[in-house]
């Protein structure tokens, strides 16, 4: 796997490099980055402590290591109906982990990983990857790549490898800078300064304190996460690091992309979504554009509050194809989801116990749950055919 940009629908377009910023701007990233580590390591210290006192109920059945990457652990999870003594296998959901390329920990991903596996009868395995700066872009990339092919080939772990099926049995997802084929909340596409993405989503005053106001979370922090994980000269639209800008035949056949309304990186994916769309099943949903005059394809959402149903969009008679869709072709597909009025990382507990206000909480959870169905029901039924 190399991180020289492959062929991309921007074919004989100029490319966006990667340029060094500023002497001050350079001190200012370096500080927001070692910061952030150090309150991570804490945080994590903390939570390792606790969980001493008070062991989760979500813990992995397995940790395993392989020589390919002795420093990257995998934490695997199996569906609560596996039977040690029988030979039934399973199909596999490899969890790509987020944080900005340089905070993230596999383990942080446990309750998410330990539901899926329980409620879609499916094997997690949740992988990490060596972090920036110090093992910057295409690095962490090749190692999922090596960690996958490890699990894979690890016949220990009970995957279904059957080859008489039409489609393996192998999914992948990732949350934030982890995202791949099945993405979540994803950066899709860093060639878009921070500035213009706050432009890109809705900030809604009637809402609750904590996601309310003018702000977006990440806003301040994503300058300096790209420049410490994206070596200068690199072209910013390279499909490797950004896949929103990848060809139809360079994805997988089929691709599930789930937004966080209140996100400014769900406009990426809901772009990514339509663009699928046109070109794979000939159906178009718009154009979003980050740049347009017209509201409705500059800001990914609604501005209205959302009520009712956990999801939007869903369902015989109640359609909105700004929060959901799906298209099918030939031997592919794509699904779009933005689950309304959530920030990112709602559905990571470490950054839901943040909120101070329990009903924000149970809001996040709920959704959460929500759309795990939806994403395990399109899996088995579209994509495995279970």
């Amino acid at each position: 796997m190399s991180s020289e940009t492959p062929e991309s629908v921007r074919s004989g377009a100029p490319a966006v490099l990667h340029k060094p910023p500023p002497l001050t701007a350079k001190i200012l990233y370096s500080m927001i980055l070692y910061a952030g580590k150090s309150l991570a390591a804490l945080s994590r210290g903390l939570q390792g402590l606790k969980e001493v006192i008070w062991p989760p109920n979500v813990r992995p059945d397995l940790i395993k290591t392989y020589q390919c990457r002795p420093h990257l652990p995998v934490r695997i999870f199996l569906p609560a109906s596996h039977d040690a003594s029988s030979l039934h296998v399973h199909p596999v959901l490899f969890v790509i982990v987020g944080g900005g390329w340089f905070m993230g920990y596999n383990k942080e991903h446990d309750e998410w990983n330990r539901a899926f596996a329980h409620t879609q009868s499916t094997i997690v395995i949740g992988l990490d990857h060596s972090k920036a700066p110090r093992t910057p872009f295409p690095g962490p990339v090749h190692d999922i790549e090596a960690l996958m092919l490890a699990a894979l080939a690890d016949e220990t772990i009970p995957i279904d490898r059957s080859s008489h099926y039409t489609t393996n049995r192998v999914a992948i997802l990732g949350f934030a800078s982890g995202a791949a084929v099945m993405c979540v909340a994803g950066v899709l596409d860093l060639s878009i300064t921070t500035e213009g993405k706050l432009e890109n989503r809705y900030y809604k005053p009637a809402l609750k304190p904590s996601k309310r106001g003018g702000k977006d979370s990440l806003g301040p922090v994503m300058p300096a996460l790209c420049w410490g994980y994206v070596p200068y000269g690199v072209d910013l639209c390279n499909p490797l690091l950004s896949p929103g800008y990848a060809d139809l035949s360079m994805l997988p056949a089929h691709v599930c992309l789930v937004g966080a309304e209140l996100d400014f990186l769900a406009h990426e994916a809901w772009r990514l979504a339509c663009r699928l769309s046109r070109e794979g099943a000939g159906v178009d949903h718009g154009t979003p554009d980050p740049g347009s005059r017209e509201t409705q394809w500059r800001i990914v959402g609604q501005e209205q509050v959302h009520s009712g149903n956990p999801l939007r969009g869903l369902g015989e008679g109640v359609a909105d194809e700004r929060f959901a869709f799906e298209e099918h072709w030939q031997g592919g597909g794509v699904k779009w989801l933005l689950v309304p009025d959530v920030l990112h990382g709602f559905d990571n507990r470490f950054y839901r116990e943040m909120d101070t206000h329990r009903e924000d909480i149970r809001d996040a959870e709920v959704k959460t749950e929500a759309y795990m169905r939806e994403l395990g029901t399109w899996l088995r039924e579209r994509v495995w055919r279970l």
